[in-house]
């Protein structure tokens, strides 16, 4: 289940954010999480289930990150060009990408096993306003059509919209599952397409969500079965 997702990160900056990983996904970067955005995420991890909870990346966490860099149904929805898992190799190994790297993901780790089960992606909307930010979700092979992935994209809009930017969620038109993930929270898609940009040239259609509601979708995705 992934939204418009790319593992290059988008060079442009997010001034608006009061998160500080949210600042500035640009190459010179050098921001770390601040101990107010920290509070943030523990107070947003602890909304977002009770099996699951947010933390900023980690050295320790290159493997999972190659594994989902290198998953061919993640590649087939958002058009990757199958260079993902170097890429992804490249910013572990080098410091001041790594920094980035943190700088706008999180890993969703599951509390009672400590397993790791996705990720969630910050990065600039293409549509919408000049702070608008997109989030995107990954969930791991081995824990799809569990529910995490609406768990984790719950938690990431929530995130988001505690900053009062404007949320923005996209994927394109073939891509059933993450639609169904925000039907069942309780949004629906703009009316018409606007087109994706793929990592591999090509261009699709894609809905666009907005999820600037803040009634939502803390009141409706816990109760929903899968």
């Amino acid at each position: 289940m992934t939204v418009l997702l790319s593992l290059a990160m988008i060079g442009a900056a997010l001034t608006a954010l009061a998160l500080v990983w949210y600042s500035t996904y640009g190459p010179g970067s050098r921001t770390r999480p601040s101990s107010q955005s920290l509070e943030l995420l523990e107070s947003v991890s602890r909304q977002v289930g009770d099996r699951l909870f947010l933390r900023t990346p980690e050295p320790a966490d290159l493997d999972f990150f190659v594994e989902m860099a290198s998953d061919p149904v993640a590649a087939e929805a958002n058009g990757w060009d199958h260079s993902e898992a170097a890429i992804v190799r490249r910013r572990f190994a080098s410091p001041r990408l790594f920094r980035q790297v943190q700088a706008g993901e999180l890993v969703a780790v599951e509390r009672s096993s400590g397993a790791r089960v996705g990720t969630l992606r910050f990065s600039v909307a293409p549509h919408g306003p000049k702070n608008a930010v997109s989030v995107g979700i990954h969930v791991h092979t081995d824990h799809r059509n569990q529910g995490y992935g609406r768990e984790i994209m719950a938690g990431g809009i929530e995130l988001v919209q505690r900053t009062g930017a404007p949320v923005r969620v996209g994927t394109r038109v073939t891509n059933l599952g993450m639609q169904q993930i925000m039907r069942r929270l309780g949004y629906e898609p703009e009316p018409g397409t606007l087109p994706y940009a793929a990592p591999d040239g090509r261009t699709y259609d894609a809905y666009w969500y907005h999820c600037d509601r803040p009634d939502r979708p803390a009141a409706q995705y816990r109760d929903i079965d899968d």
